[in-house]
């Protein structure tokens, strides 16, 4: 069976708070999480550069 790429368990908390949250904003993940808004969009990019996505 082939594996997809792999994906932190923060990027994968990422990916189901955008799937279950309809439009969250960076600042409003961050709050929830307690980090920045920075670090927000790092998880965010890395998902997206690892699934080859290119928007929400």
């Amino acid at each position: 069976m082939a594996r997809g790429p792999h994906l932190t368990k923060r990027e994968r908390a990422f990916i189901l708070l955008v799937c279950r949250t309809p439009e969250p904003t960076h600042a409003e993940i961050a709050s929830r999480w307690g980090v920045t808004e920075k670090t927000v969009e790092t998880h965010r990019a890395n998902v997206y550069r690892k699934l080859a996505v290119h928007s929400r």
